[in-house]
């Protein structure tokens, strides 16, 4: 490389170095303004917090930070808010056990502060943990714990909608490790109809293609055929979406 080029990449390394600095400063400032304002509000419910802090649920140093200050504020669900976020983070890294522990911690608060959402994204989110640590069984109760718990409430909100898609979905992948294909399907056409109902093309292309691996573990492979292309007419939908707001 000479001279110039390596002036170039320099320079190139510098540019991207200030930009990644400067959004970071602005990511941090912004955080610290919303951070404030919840602090200040100190909402009652996890889905008006979620609403402000969303953006932040996936960083957990941020989401430390919030659990110290709504301690030092005694502001109980900033702190499950928190916590249950820091829960989700160790589900995806396979760190089970510690999940698990989160949450049920949460579920005992969510009683405390009369959040039923929070109740059930904590009860999904222990289902899907023993899942994927292979404990099926406990993994469907606890899915079905929250399924039942979110279809007595009368006027259900929007974010609760999206728990009953999850708990139905997630059981249905419960049926179809259990190998119980047909019950699966009724699940997954259950989730199918929710997903459909909140215009979620996403969660209608995984459900179509659940659909088609019950059909096709069945044997029924006109049938998984037929889904397997609906899901693949969702996936198209979803990428063309994304290339037009690109």
């Amino acid at each position: 490389m000479n001279a110039r080029k390596l002036h170039t990449t320099f320079l190139l390394i510098l540019v991207c170095s200030f930009n990644c600095a400067l959004k970071a400063q602005t990511i941090e400032h912004s955080f610290s303004e919303d951070l404030s304002q919840v602090i200040s509000a100190q909402p009652a419910y996890y889905d008006s917090i979620h609403q402000q802090l969303k953006s932040y649920a996936k960083d957990t140093s941020m989401m430390h930070i919030l659990i110290k200050e709504s301690v030092e504020n005694n502001y109980l669900m900033g702190e499950c808010y928190g916590w249950y976020q820091i829960g989700v983070h160790y589900a995806f890294r396979s760190r089970f056990n510690r999940s698990i522990g989160i949450h049920q911690q949460c579920v005992q608060k969510s009683d405390e502060l009369l959040d039923v959402n929070l109740k059930i994204l904590c009860f999904n989110m222990i289902g899907m943990a023993h899942r994927r640590w292979d404990k099926v069984n406990t993994a469907l109760d606890y899915h079905q714990q929250a399924l039942e718990l979110a279809e007595n409430v009368a006027e259900p909100s929007h974010e609760l909608k999206l728990s009953i898609a999850s708990s139905e979905n997630s059981i249905g992948n419960c049926y179809l490790v259990l190998n119980q294909f047909e019950q699966a399907i009724k699940q997954f056409e259950k989730a199918k109809k929710m997903e459909a109902h909140l215009g979620n093309d996403l969660g209608l292309a995984i459900n179509n293609q659940n659909i088609g691996h019950s059909n096709e573990e069945l044997g029924n492979l006109d049938s998984a055929y037929h889904y397997y292309q609906i899901s693949l007419e969702y996936n198209n939908k979803i990428n063309s979406d994304i290339g037009r707001v690109i």
